[in-house]
This record gives C-alpha cells, structure tokens and sequence, in this order.
C-alpha cells in the first residue's frame, strides 16, 4: 500500500520523522520497517527519518503487509460496512472473535481474513474484540496502518438489557 503527504507550509522545518508519527500516524515499528526496506522517499529520493522538510516537499512510502499467522476460512459473514481500509460485520453470539493457541479455526477472524483476500487485502487486523456471547459489531482493519487509524483512547458501548 503506497501513502503520500506533501508538506504544508506550516510543518516546514519538521523532520520526516514527525511527519510520519503525528500527520501519519504510524507506529515505531511501521517506521522501521519503512526504513529497513528502503521504502520511505522524500520527492523520489530515499530518506531517513532525520531529514528536516520544506513546504511542498512530498513524502511518499510503500507499507508492507505482513499475512495473518492463521487461515482464512469461508463462511457466513454479515457485512455492516466496507471500504478500501475497513471490515465492520455483525458478530453472533457464540462466534469466537480471533484465534487462540487452542482454536485456531472456526473463529471471526477465520472468516474476514477470506473474505478479504477474496476481494484482493493483503492483511486482517482485529480493531475490537467482543466476549464470545456478545454479539455485536467487531471492526477489521484492512491493514495496520488503518488499523493505528482506529485506535482510540476511550470506547463507549451501548447495551440493550
């Protein structure tokens, strides 16, 4: 997945690396991968993330997505919303969310993960988890860049009693 920025005037003088943290939102380990790979470029040219920038420049960066460690699985799924970045379906009660070293199929998880390398995604990261006899929407990131998108500080739940 390629991402681009150009610097507005009012971040001229910033360093790459602020760019990529705070405009960005990527995580230490995003960036590191990014510098490992030589995938990070300031107006075509690799970069290191110490290079400070000028208005205009344009920051551009291809992320790699590294596949779940488990199987997808067809199944029923019951989609809610879908984008380029996001999964939101409505999970059943009785529906594990993701796998664990003792169920590693059969789960939530399992089935978005085919669901979105069927349609072409490279990654399935689970956003929110709900207890097994919940139901509710659970929300999949496409990637972990959207995945750094959706995290929040604090989450509100509505329940129906």
């Amino acid at each position: 997945m390629e991402l681009a920025y150009t610097v507005p005037a009012e971040q001229a003088g910033w360093t790459l690396k602020g760019i990529l943290h705070d405009q960005l939102r990527l995580s230490v380990s995003q960036v590191r991968r990014l510098k490992a790979a030589g995938t990070l470029w300031v107006d075509g040219e690799v970069s290191g993330v110490r290079r400070i920038l000028r208005a205009g420049e344009r920051v551009s960066l291809q992320l790699t997505e590294p596949a779940p460690d488990y199987p997808g699985e067809p199944g029923e799924l019951d989609v809610l919303y879908e984008d380029g970045h996001f999964l939101a379906v409505n999970k059943p009660q009785g529906v594990i969310v993701h796998p664990t070293h003792s169920r590693y199929t059969g789960t939530l998880a399992n089935r978005a993960w085919a669901h979105i390398r069927a349609s072409g995604g490279d990654g399935c990261h689970i956003v929110n988890r709900l207890d097994r006899d919940t139901g509710g929407v659970t929300l999949f990131a496409k990637n972990a860049w959207a995945c750094s998108l959706a995290a929040v500080e604090e989450k509100r739940y509505l329940a129906i009693v």
